[in-house]
């Protein structure tokens, strides 16, 4: 992969061993070709973000956000703890952002790479059974399949 034409290299990471070893392999990459790396942290939807999805009025939105600002909370600290891990693997002079969305794996994955424009993905892959991964996809499958850069799953 001629890397030249790209800036950003996105990372999923969620704190497991596929995801640091991807990020391992994205860190010698952004090294090699002088590339920022942005730390991307998926968080599942919460009670806010599927009351949105599923079309529900702002007013009862913002009711549920006053009564979930604990799991809000808890969220944030989960993923400044994914970034903390992931930030103590990179060397230091690497150029590093971070960014924490709730949503669909695949879907918030593809969006951001969009929004960056000149990016590459690399992303660890779960492992998950060539039986389960035909009938149902893997986030890292749905994400290889759709995205309109090029994809590393590192393993």
């Amino acid at each position: 992969m001629a890397l030249q034409n790209y800036h950003n290299i996105l990372v999923p990471v969620d704190g497991s061993e596929n995801a640091l070893r991807a990020l391992d392999y994205a860190a010698s990459l952004a090294e090699a070709a002088e590339l920022q790396i942005l730390l991307l942290h998926v968080a599942q939807m919460g009670p806010v973000e599927m009351m949105k999805a599923l079309g529900y009025p702002a007013a009862a939105r913002e009711d549920a956000a006053r009564r979930t600002s604990d799991l809000e909370e808890l969220r944030r600290e989960l993923a400044e703890h994914v970034f903390q891990a992931a930030r103590e693997r990179l060397p230091e002079d690497l150029q590093v952002r971070q960014m924490m969305v709730a949503g669909d794996p695949a879907r918030v994955i593809l969006e951001q790479v969009d929004k960056l424009g000149n990016a590459v993905i690399v992303m660890g892959n779960r492992g998950l059974s060539e039986v389960r991964e035909l009938l149902i996809g893997g986030v890292s499958s749905k994400v290889l399949h759709h995205a309109s850069c090029p994809v590393t799953i590192v393993r």
